[in-house]
């Protein structure tokens, strides 16, 4: 056991009182200070008893040698000359010891002294003080440790011996070494490294001849041993052993524990033995305890150490270890544990394996009075009981006791605790006759159900009764068969069962007539047709959005109407009649698919072309104002005007649906507008294109604020948006420089203001949708009432008539409701008003259990239509999955809180608002393909436009980037077309966008080239300037003009890299920069016939001179050709 808990003690003496036989620790009085163990009685008399050592040494070595004295002087008080040499003298008595430097010293020379100790303990650390009395200018000490002086003349000693009797000697405050020191208290510390007595050693010395007698003293010499004591490092004690072990250990690391006093108390404090470690005793330390008190010590018990250094007197802060079990014992213990095991899992088998004993506590009055839960609880409350007996034993007999107390065999009134008598057998035959009894009340239940009801025929009647009969015989011969309770239960549970199509159902005997299934057949068929026309006009490629959006309207009203009629419809010749009326489209013109009036191509061109002529006209109006433009720019971008108009007209024409024409309508409309380029007032440019963005900004938040299929927090979320792409596209504009600058930012900014707006699902499709979840609802608490054994015949009537009421309500509600949020609330409050007409009369359990169904259902719905839906991705699908799972979960604890029906038909209306209020379905898969590409499509254009201003490529770099742009958005565009969910739209989208990006790559910049130019153009003039200096053919004034020529091709050839637009542009420059650099040399003729081929140009003769200047001629025409066709392509 190893010690913890401890805590910081004072040092303290401690007394002991003794009373019955206990031994009680008593309080400190007062604090027990170390003993002095120097040994100074002040005197020179070599065999005194504490006499202390005195040396000299000539020239001040590590090596001193005794200092005698006249023996006539030893015993007198006072200066005592060195031998009659007096080079030095030396003074004693009880508290000081002193030494005199005379004029007649020879420098440099050192006199010591030893005071010696008592014996001291090996691995002790001791703490010495004195007082440095006084102590003359020109006198340098050292204080050190050493061996104890030997009495005897013959005595020696060196100052590097030091190491050999102590270690960590420290002088507090100052370093060791001769210095000149100050007077006052001195402290040394060190370690002893061998047993007995030592000594302070004090030297001193002078290095130059004395001028007068120079003195030093040293006086109160004390010292003490302040050894730390060892601390606990481990504590072994076990229940009823006598022997404890105390393993020790040290801070600072002494293995000597001598002298160290170890007191051992139990957990009251008592005092239980004390023992002192002697000289060479090993680790652990062993404590014997009496026969009481190892009987006494508790298992899991903290025993108190503490440890006193007697020689220090200091004491240890408080250990603590706890008491444990003998090992013998706790083998007792496993083998018992691993037997009770064995007992455990017999009874347990026997409880588990019993086919007649209930799973589970059933109801108030069961047919027995327990049951395995039960029974298995009983069994590990008593393993429990006896697993913590016989841990709890300390003594081997007492482990078979509790071992016995609890697996005995016998009567259970004796052995109450057994494990073996937790077990009672199931009992078969009074199973047996509750299930007869179950069966026959439920075959009277159903039998009364056909009787009651006024839709079915006496024919029908007659065989379903018969059906039941038979079914009630076969099953009540199954019962006999039975061979568990779980079989007997099976046969019972299908007997009851109901809508589970099983042959044994008493309840599926019983087929209601309903109106209502004929009824909802019809509803369906209108639902259908009504889908599939709304499908018609929406793929239909020629009906424009307000021609879709009226023929839609018109559907659903004629839904509408169809809906009523059924509703109204007393007979099923009626019920046809009605279904003829809505679906014949050959027979009523008025029918819902007739309501699809297919577009015309011609009519939607039309539309699309006047958009373009009106366009337009407002551009060259613009261009016909624009004060910065001259007459000659003014037509030209008219007719720029009417070309992109005719070209926006030609796409018209070829396009082949309405979607198509409108988005060669954004092209068109683009592509004229781009026409016109006002000549200046870019600032103006900017502020109509800020207010054109801020009226962008306005319309969008007035379509979000009057948008009705949007809820409070979609409005916030996209006005929100709305703001933020507002603030970023003003940005951008401030940021362009240019009036297309600001065009592509303007666009760039109404596309995403237009982009944060998205409307949610139509209104009208809303409302329909609740009214289809009312006329459910209102169906299934009828359905509900009707089947309900609780309730009279006037009670259904008048509860059936209620849910009629409240269902039409409902729906007058939603049909007023303008907005999604509206129609959302009034759904929860309708479904709640039709479940509120239901009042059971009682069987509120089975209440809950049906709502809670409900539920399960209503979420698996929602659940299916999210996973299913492809406008949602992945994490939109995972967090309204679990928004639902929230919604079901909180739905069910309310309604098990509810006490009453009436509170659970509340909680089910709000439970399945909840529930369906957790699936928003995202945008349509189409419509955002189509947003994708056109991202697509507006990154492509910027990367190609980046790739064509990049001054930096070559044409042939912009060439093959160019194409590969294209490459990456046919790619994207074709990704795009191929996803089938938002989800994997996102994905393409940002996988295409990073690769058109990538396609981009743009050169070295312009300036770094330029950089480059100008170093090398600087380095070939400094070659050639060499070469000319080295010419020893050229005179003087000749090497000076062709230097200064060279100066001129240079300053010439810097300029033209400066003035360079584009990196080929740069290259050129430098190439003609260094022809008429190197052609500024001429050497002369002499050098041209033995010049080496390397040097160029080769310009040795007239002829040469004349070549070079005409190549010089014309790179420069080349040049200047080449700029002035970069400026007008510029």
């Amino acid at each position: 056991m190893y010690a913890f808990n401890s805590r910081p003690r004072s040092c303290r003496t401690t007394a002991f009182s003794q009373s019955n036989g206990v031994m009680v620790v008593k309080a400190a009085e007062a604090e027990e200070l170390p003993d002095d163990l120097m040994n100074f009685k002040g005197t020179w008399e070599v065999s005194a008893d504490g006499s202390s050592g005195r040396f000299f040494s000539k020239g001040a070595t590590d090596s001193y040698v005794f200092h005698l004295i006249p023996a006539k002087d030893v015993k007198k008080p006072g200066w005592r000359e060195h031998n009659e040499v007096k080079d030095s003298y030396i003074k004693i008595d009880k508290q000081s010891i002193a030494a005199r430097y005379k004029t007649s010293t020879t420098a440099p020379y050192s006199v010591a002294f030893k005071v010696n100790t008592k014996s001291l303990i090996k691995d002790h650390d001791y703490k010495i003080t004195f007082e440095q009395g006084q102590i003359a200018s020109g006198i340098t000490v050292d204080y050190r440790i050493g061996s104890a002086f030997n009495k005897t003349t013959d005595d020696s000693f060196k100052i590097s011996d030091e190491s050999k009797y102590a270690s960590n000697v420290k002088i507090e405050g100052e370093e060791q070494g001769f210095k000149q020191r100050e007077q006052g208290d001195k402290t040394i510390s060190f370690r002893t490294l061998k047993e007995g007595p030592m000594s302070l050693v004090l030297v001193s010395k002078v290095d130059e001849k004395t001028q007068g007698d120079l003195d030093v003293e040293f006086k109160n010499f004390k010292i003490i041993d302040v050894t730390n004591p060892s601390q606990l490092d481990k504590g072994v004690a076990y229940v009823g052993n006598k022997n404890v072990q105390l393993t020790l250990k040290s801070d600072d690391g002494r293995t000597n524990f001598e002298g160290d006093e170890i007191s051992l108390f139990n957990s009251r404090g008592e005092l239980l033995q004390t023992v002192t470690v002697t000289k060479d005793q090993q680790n652990p330390i062993s404590i014997t305890l009496s026969e009481d008190q190892a009987k006494s010590l508790k298992n899991k018990e903290k025993l108190k150490v503490s440890i006193k250094q007697k020689q220090s007197k200091k004491t240890s802060k408080d250990f603590f270890f706890e008491v444990g079990i003998d090992p013998k014992v706790e083998a007792k213990q496993k083998e018992k544990l691993l037997e009770l095991d064995k007992v455990k899992k017999q009874i347990e088998d026997s409880i588990n394996g019993d086919a007649w004993l209930p799973e589970k506590p059933e109801g108030e009055k069961p047919v027995q009075n327990t049951n395995k839960e039960l029974q298995l609880q009983e069994l590990n409350k008593k393993y429990q009981m006896a697993k913590e007996a016989i841990e709890s034993a300390t003594t081997l007999d007492d482990v078979e006791t509790q071992f016995d107390k609890y697996t005995k065999v016998g009567d259970k009134d004796k052995y109450p605790d057994s494990l073996r008598n937790q077990y009672t057998q199931g009992d078969k035959d009074k199973e047996i006759e509750k299930a007869k009894k179950s069966l026959g009340d439920l075959s009277d239940k159903v039998n009364g159900k056909i009787e009651e009801d006024k839709w079915l025929s006496a024919e029908v009647k007659k065989k379903q009764q018969q059906e039941l009969e038979a079914r009630k015989q076969k099953v009540n011969d199954s019962l006999k068969g039975s061979d568990s309770l779980k079989s007997l239960r099976e046969t019972v549970e299908k007997a009851s069962s109901k809508n589970q199509k099983k042959p044994e159902s008493f309840e599926d005997v019983y087929v209601p007539g309903n109106e209502e299934t004929e009824k909802t057949k019809v509803r369906d068929i209108l639902q259908k047709t009504y889908q599939k026309t709304e499908q018609n006009i929406e793929t239909d490629p020629w009906l424009s959005p307000e021609q879709k959006k009226a023929q839609k309207e018109n559907a659903k009203t004629r839904l509408d109407a169809g809906l009523k009629a059924v509703e109204t419809t007393e007979s099923l010749d009626k019920l046809k009649e009605v279904e003829s009326d809505f679906l014949d489209k050959e027979k009523n013109p008025d029918s819902i698919p007739n309501q699809h009036k297919a577009g015309t191509p011609e009519v939607a061109r039309k539309t699309f072309l006047d958009n373009f002529e009106k366009e337009a006209a407002k551009v060259k109006a613009l261009i016909a104002k624009d004060p910065t433009l001259t007459q000659a720019d003014k037509d030209k971008q008219t007719a720029a005007v009417d070309a992109a108009k005719n070209t926006a007209i030609a796409a018209v024409d070829k396009a082949t649906t309405a979607e198509g024409i409108n988005q060669e309508l954004g092209k068109g409309i683009t592509a004229i507008n781009k026409a016109y380029r006002p000549g200046e007032g870019v600032k103006a440019r900017k502020e109509a294109a800020k207010a054109d963005l801020e009226k962008e900004a306005a319309k969008v938040k007035a379509l979000i604020t009057n948008d009705p299929t949007l809820t409070k927090a979609d409005k916030a979320k996209q006005t929100e948006a709305v703001a933020n792409a507002l603030k970023a596209a003003i940005a951008a504009v401030d940021k362009a420089t240019t009036a297309e600058g600001i065009n592509q930012e303007l666009g760039k900014g109404i596309t995403a203001i237009n982009k944060a707006y998205r409307p949610g699902e139509g209104v009208k499709a809303r409302k329909e949708a609740a009214k289809a979840d009312l006329e459910r609802e209102a169906a299934k608490v009828r359905e509900a009432i009707a089947n309900d054994p609780t309730l009279t015949k006037a009670d259904k009537a008048k509860q059936t008539e209620a849910v009629a009421k409240a269902l039409k309500a409902a729906i007058a509600a939603v049909d007023k409701a303008t907005t999604a949020e509206g129609i959302n609330q009034e759904l929860g409050k309708g479904i709640t008003a039709i479940n509120k007409a239901y009042r059971p009369g009682e069987g509120v359990k089975a209440r809950k259990e049906a709502a809670k169904a409900d539920l399960e259902r209503e979420a698996a719905k929602v659940r299916e239509a999210i996973a299913n839906d492809p406008t949602l991705t992945k994490a939109d699908k995972a967090k309204q999955t679990e928004a639902v799972a929230k919604a079901l979960k909180a739905a069910i604890a309310a309604v098990d809180k509810a006490t009453t029906a009436e509170g659970i038909n509340q909680e089910l209306g709000k439970g399945i608002t909840a529930i369906n209020k957790a699936y928003r379905p995202g945008e349509g898969v189409k419509a955002r393909k189509e947003a994708a590409k056109a991202d697509l499509e507006r990154e492509a254009a910027k990367v190609r436009e980046a790739i064509a201003n990049d001054p930096t490529l070559t044409k042939a770099d912009k060439a093959k980037q160019t194409e590969a742009v294209a490459k990456a958005l046919k790619a994207a565009i074709a990704a795009v077309d191929k996803a089938t969910t938002a989800e994997g739209i996102n994905q393409e989208l940002g996988k295409g966008i990073t690769a058109i990006n990538k396609a981009y790559r743009p050169g070295e910049g312009v300036e770094a080239h330029k950089e480059a130019a100008k170093a090398n153009l600087e380095k070939v003039a400094k070659e050639t300037k060499a070469l000319i200096s080295g010419d020893r053919y050229l005179s003087e004034t000749e090497k000076a003009v062709q230097k200064q020529a060279v100066e001129q091709a240079l300053a010439k050839a810097l300029g033209q890299v400066e003035a360079a637009k584009t990196v080929e542009a740069v290259k050129l420059a430098e190439n003609l920069g260094t022809v008429a650099i190197r052609a500024a040399y001429v050497p002369n003729k002499a050098v041209a016939k033995s010049s080496s081929a390397n040097h160029l140009p080769k310009s040795g003769d007239a002829n040469s001179i004349v070549l070079v200047g005409l190549g010089v001629m014309s790179l420069l025409l080349g040049m200047v050709l080449y700029s002035k066709k970069k400026e007008s392509k510029d």
